[in-house]
């Protein structure tokens, strides 16, 4: 119910009917089982199919999550396809990068103390004046960014 009442108050945020961005946490949330949000991303995602983004940024961060050996995957290739398939199943879009987020993300880490990745996720989000869906509580310090739990 919660993610209905999420949908009715974004539904137009960040254009052409989106509720909002989610963020890397929520993704690999819903394609972890193991993951302790596992069954609530899993929910919010199939609550709102093709009207969720995805932050530009995420796919970035998953392959540095990979690479550094934080995120361990048995096959690369088989992993960004389930990836890729869930995405284009649930009709998750991804925002755009573009130059103006980098600079408002620098301002955040100097402001806020924001990690880079949740320095870009919450600058797009703000720069397409979107909700950011994520469980890091972190955003709750940034001033002017909409951001939700995804429950």
């Amino acid at each position: 119910m919660q993610a209905e009442e999420a949908g009715r108050r974004g539904a137009d945020e960040g254009g052409k009917g989106k509720v909002g961005m989610i963020e890397t946490d929520v993704l690999l949330a819903c394609m972890n089982p193991e993951d302790r949000h596992h069954d609530e991303a899993v929910k919010f995602i199939e609550a709102f199919p093709g009207t969720l983004t995805l932050s530009p940024f995420s796919l970035i961060e998953i392959d540095m999550l990979i690479r550094s050996g934080k995120l361990r995957v048995v096959d690369y290739h088989e992993f960004i396809s389930a990836l890729s398939d869930m995405l284009s199943l649930y009709g998750i879009s991804i925002f755009p990068d573009e130059a103006g987020i980098h600079g408002l993300a620098q301002r955040l880490r100097d402001e806020h103390g924001l990690t880079f990745f949740d320095s870009l996720h919450a600058s797009a989000a703000m720069r397409k004046n979107a909700t950011l869906y994520s469980y890091d509580r972190i955003y709750q310090r940034v001033r002017g960014l909409k951001w939700r739990r995804p429950t």
